[in-house]
């Protein structure tokens, strides 16, 4: 069950294979499995709270089919009896009162316990070591949700401590699609955190303000629901990350690498593009082809694409090929062979389709930056490193 300790009241049924055409939208509620994602703490009401807004005060309204909530072992307990409890727990006053479709969702909660650093369950996120295993099975969370795509997420950070809902924040900003949210819900005193209030509910109850024993109203409680704006960096996130198996600092490493600034070091020695902290090896005629482009755009960055048929020196691509180590010249006589009539339509495309192949394959969505691109209009058509490429770095050669 990998870092974090989680814990079924039931099940949540079984995960369906196809996606209905609602999923092409990025409306939450349109699609088929919608999840209350939220960081609790010692204060469950925000879970209430949360869904109250959610079915009440958004249009259209977000009906979670799954509620998963990230929490502490404390944090567990509270929930278990303050909100699942099934004679005196919130969840199923809130059902009965307000929205009987959740009542069966309410029972399947999922509780995530998270572990620390010894592996046992956390009381409290006390130790940068524990912070950083709680970030890594968060992180873990949000990608596995995020990969199915009949789903829509309404992910809270009201609840948990701060760094908790940081990092949940920070984990759907890595990991979020457009249909997801990022929430956080507003009480105003004195019903915020109130030891009574949950929702409002539907027949107005009086309450006792702890703070001055004055008798208070739950028809003046008043709850919004405030939509963040976050930056959703997954489509610039490699397929590795996406793929899952990475902790939380490595996953904003590699995003950090894949989001640029866009730099190749190129290493002739061992035919290696160094792309995105990634190592990339190339077949020496395709390597010789992407050192010749790399060298043509040092030396002229915006004149330094090639122009078919009218600017394509083969004699500068072979300088380049005898530029690499013996080894990898053995193919020296079938490429001059190849090339006795110079460099043809047939042979320049195979090359760049091959290089960029072995790129985006490397790669996934953050290689546009290090493929090669080709511009203009045919005949006149250009090839070269892209514009977005900042730095190239090409590291000495072997002696011939």
């Amino acid at each position: 069950m990998g870092r974090g300790r989680q814990e079924r009241e039931h099940g949540s049924g079984p995960v369906p294979r196809r996606c209905s055409r609602a999923c092409m939208t990025s409306e939450p509620a349109a699609y088929p499995r919608r999840l209350l994602l939220a960081v609790v703490g010692l204060t469950p009401q925000i879970v209430t709270e949360t869904l109250f807004a959610l079915v009440k005060r958004t249009d259209p309204p977000f009906i979670p089919t799954h509620i998963r909530l990230i929490t502490t072992m404390d944090g567990a307990e509270r929930i278990r009896l303050q909100l699942l409890d099934s004679r005196s727990g919130a969840f199923g006053s809130f059902a009965r009162q307000h929205c009987r479709q959740v009542l069966k969702v309410t029972k399947a909660t999922r509780i995530d316990v998270l572990d620390g650093a010894s592996g046992t369950p956390l009381v409290d996120i006390t130790s940068a070591e524990d912070s950083m295993v709680a970030a890594d099975r968060i992180v873990e969370i949000v990608r596995a949700e995020t990969a199915r795509r009949d789903s829509a997420i309404c992910a809270s950070i009201a609840g948990g401590r701060k760094t908790m809902g940081f990092l949940l924040g920070y984990a759907l900003s890595l990991y979020g699609r457009p249909q997801d949210r990022l929430t956080h819900v507003l009480v105003a005193s004195p019903f915020e955190n109130h030891p009574e209030f949950f929702f409002p509910p539907a027949r107005p109850r009086v309450l006792i303000a702890p703070r001055d024993n004055r008798p208070i109203c739950t028809d003046d409680a008043r709850v919004v629901l405030t939509d963040i704006p976050f930056l959703r960096l997954r489509a610039g996130l490699p397929r590795l990350l996406l793929d899952g198996g990475r902790g939380f600092a490595e996953t904003v490493a590699e995003a950090q690498a894949a989001l640029g600034p866009h730099a190749v070091r190129i290493v002739p020695a061992r035919l290696e593009l160094v792309c995105a902290g990634r190592v990339l090896r190339l077949p020496p005629v395709d390597f010789a082809f992407y050192l010749w482009l790399a060298r043509r755009r040092q030396r002229a960055p915006a004149q330094g694409a090639i122009v078919y048929p009218q600017n394509v020196p083969v004699a500068e691509f072979l300088d380049n090929f005898d530029s690499l180590p013996a080894a990898a010249r053995r193919q020296s006589g079938r490429v001059r062979r190849a090339l006795a009539d110079g460099i043809d339509k047939d042979w320049l495309e195979e090359r760049v389709s091959r290089v960029n192949k072995l790129v985006v394959d490397a790669l996934g969505y953050a290689a546009a930056p290090y493929r090669i691109v080709r511009s203009g209009r045919r005949p006149a058509s250009r090839y070269g490193l892209s514009d977005t490429l900042t730095d190239i770095v090409i590291e000495s050669a072997l002696s011939k």
